[in-house]
């Protein structure tokens, strides 16, 4: 996937990245190697089904998280490129 981005002076392209986890629990060490090794500007994690997942953030990257606290499955989590300068987009 690839996503074109404008930072105030220049476009550039960004890699992304989205997986289905179904749990994260047992993957993280997974996840975070594909970010890495791919150089993804940001990668988005769909049903992580933890509450906190900041355990699993690939260094030079931040987590932007809203978990499912109603059930046991859910959750969103997406990692951003540090150089990123991005509003929380759960913040209502």
């Amino acid at each position: 996937m690839l996503i074109t981005s404008y930072n105030g002076t220049a476009a550039q392209n960004v890699s992304a990245g989205l997986v289905n986890s179904q749990s994260i629990c047992n993957k993280s060490d997974e996840i975070s190697d594909v970010v890495k090794d791919m150089n993804l500007g940001a990668f988005v994690i769909t049903q992580t089904w933890v509450k906190i997942v900041g355990e699993v953030t690939p260094a030079g990257y931040s987590l932007i998280v809203q978990p499912e606290f109603t059930r046991k499955v859910g959750g969103v989590a997406i990692f951003l490129c540090d150089s990123f300068e991005v509003q929380n987009p759960f913040a209502l």
